[in-house]
């Protein structure tokens, strides 16, 4: 059982936060007893900054990859078992390998020493039937609870999945200043981030396919990637937008 040192719920922290997170189990939460923030409590400003939780899968979970919340996106997400899947209240993914690297990652992030400052965010590509894309999964530190049990802190991380129709601002894109992207492969930029193949990038910038590669291939040079999906773990790991 996960107690509160502070009086303040999880659940309801995640609530006011997300304003939509939903129980594991898919039921409405309610605030349980006994389940709750400790001092540091969870990271309500990174739940919060996941609030468009139709289109954005959202899930906090402990170290040993045990749900906590799963909002709307989230339920739907493991429903479909497009690289995430549910068993027993833990996320786990579609291959055995794919599911070493999430929990190793989820692991690292929720055990890391909150006094040695915020852990990195983590981010992890899990492979996805065909004909869909990988999926980019973020996982972010999200503070700790108090297990009353064991009489012990435990980390929570909060793993975010965006969906592909949630907008990405170039303009005010922290990534797209720390590299010095022009307005052009700023756009290009956001338009991978959120997994449009280049096709559908060209049509959605009403450009030739030729101009995407000539902006991809300088914000390759830029940010010294070599790949789309490389691009997309580098600017997860800079951008604060989530995920």
């Amino acid at each position: 059982m996960l107690a509160s040192t502070s009086g303040d719920t999880v659940v309801n922290t995640v609530i006011r936060a997300s304003r939509g997170l939903d129980s594991a189990s898919g039921a409405r939460p309610k605030p349980a007893a006994g389940c709750g923030s400790s001092g540091g409590g969870v990271d309500g400003a990174r739940v919060a900054a996941s609030a468009t939780f139709e289109v954005t899968a959202a899930a906090p979970v402990t170290a040993a990859s045990e749900a906590v919340y799963l909002n709307v996106a989230a339920r739907r997400l493991f429903a479909s078992r497009r690289g995430l899947r549910l068993e027993g209240g833990f996320v786990g993914a579609g291959s055995p390998a794919d599911e070493r690297v999430l929990r190793e990652a989820i692991a690292r992030v929720a055990q890391a020493d909150p006094q040695a400052g915020a852990a990195a965010p983590r981010v992890v590509s899990l492979a996805s039937p065909p004909p869909a894309p990988p999926l980019v999964v973020v996982i972010r530190a999200a503070g700790q609870v108090f297990a009353s049990q064991t009489g012990t802190r435990r980390g929570l991380a909060l793993i975010t999945v965006r969906g592909g129709s949630v907008g990405h601002d170039p303009a005010t894109c922290s990534f797209a200043h720390q590299y010095t992207l022009t307005v052009a492969q700023a756009k290009v930029g956001a338009l991978v981030f959120a997994g449009h193949p280049l096709a559908a990038m060209a049509r959605a910038l009403n450009v030739s396919e030729n101009t995407v590669r000539s902006h991809l291939k300088q914000i390759y040079q830029k940010t010294d990637t070599h790949g789309q999906m490389e691009l997309v773990h580098l600017h997860a790991r800079v951008c604060s937008a989530l995920p």
